[in-house]
């Protein structure tokens, strides 16, 4: 997780879903980077969930998975859901776990 002395809105719940993928939620860092919703700003890895496969790779089935992306935007093969300012946990609803 990207460092900040600022000691607030870092989150950093680690946790494998049902889906055998690997979640990680990181707050906004007091930060204002384009996953944050700021316009014209840098795409980083906070502000996010992450979502990853056992391996540390990029599920191709992710929300923003394109193969093109590349470069600057390779970071958006691994997010999940984006303007997470300061979170305290991630879960999943039992209703919607496939059984």
């Amino acid at each position: 997780m990207p460092r900040s002395g600022l000691g607030s809105h870092i989150g950093g719940k680690i946790v494998f879903g049902p889906d055998n993928r690997l979640y990680s939620i990181t707050g906004d860092l007091r930060r204002s980077d384009l996953t944050v919703n700021h316009e014209n700003a840098r795409l980083m890895r906070n502000g996010v969930i992450l979502r990853l496969s056992d391996k540390g790779g990029a599920p191709r089935d992710n929300p923003f998975y394109n193969k093109r992306n590349v470069g600057g935007k390779a970071v958006l093969n691994e997010i999940f859901a984006y303007g997470i300012r300061n979170s305290f946990g991630i879960t999943f609803d039992p209703a919607d776990v496939p059984g």
